[in-house]
């Protein structure tokens, strides 16, 4: 309903797991539909120069049916919502996740105490360590816990987590190319 008025294609016809190129509110992006956030919603990708016209866009066509952005700690919540927990596999401060030690306890608790549908795992390993070590974790993880899925793997290791049973990857830059970097300050 938000996406429709300001959107350059019709939005009902876009399926699952489908990429689109359009505009929203005059600025060209790309609209995914994945389920990143656990929820049957969109993605929107787009160039950071266009971010605050696309974001004032989307809140005000938001603010009637209750929109209210939210950070990256609300993500992490909607992602146990949809049964996936992140694991911070290389124990790194700024990334979330419960740490591989306290992994099995903290499903435990999710299930029990929360009546979580807990379904897999995720995690994304340090860029400069090797991806299998990570992967090989959190499949032994999932495999204590019982858990089918594995959400694991982008553009450059995707190979690597399909042969560690990854059953999720993200391949953002093999469908986008690579990002512009940032400019400095």
């Amino acid at each position: 309903s938000i996406l429709k008025p300001i959107t350059a294609f019709d939005m009902d016809r876009m399926r699952f797991f489908r990429v689109r190129k359009t505009e929203l509110a005059g600025r060209p992006v790309w609209i995914s539909r994945t389920g990143y956030t656990g929820d049957l919603g969109f993605e929107i990708w787009l160039q950071p120069e266009d971010a605050l016209a696309v974001w004032d866009a989307l809140i005000e066509e938001g603010r009637p049916h209750g929109l209210i952005p939210f950070g990256l700690d609300a993500l992490d919540v909607v992602r146990i919502e949809a049964g996936f927990i992140q694991v911070n596999t290389g124990a790194e401060p700024q990334k979330a996740g419960v740490l591989p030690d306290q992994a099995d306890a903290f499903i435990v608790t999710c299930r029990r105490e929360y009546g979580l549908p807990v379904r897999g795992l995720m995690c994304i390993p340090p860029v400069d360590e090797e991806p299998s070590l990570h992967f090989a974790l959190l499949r032994e993880i999932a495999r204590r816990n019982g858990l089918a899925g594995l959400s694991m793997g982008m553009s450059g290791d995707y190979r690597v987590a399909i042969a560690f049973g990854a059953t999720l990857v993200r391949v953002g830059t093999a469908i986008f190319g690579a990002r512009n970097p940032y400019p400095a300050g």
